[in-house]
């Protein structure tokens, strides 16, 4: 969550944030979607990894 925070803070107020990500729990944790309550609607959009294909570089 550290990570998401530090975001929040380097990128403008008005723009979205995509994360590319694994299909890990810890980016769906309580405490996570505790803070990103808080955050503008669609402030963060977060882009996961196919389960099957962890490997896969979406970029």
């Amino acid at each position: 969550m550290d990570f998401i925070k530090l975001l929040d803070k380097k990128y403008p107020a008005q723009n979205t944030v995509r994360v590319i990500l694994d299909n890990h729990s810890t980016y769906t944790s309580r405490e996570t979607q505790r803070f990103l309550e808080t955050m503008p609607k669609g402030r963060f959009k977060f882009v996961f990894t196919p389960k099957h294909a962890s490997w896969l570089n979406m970029i």
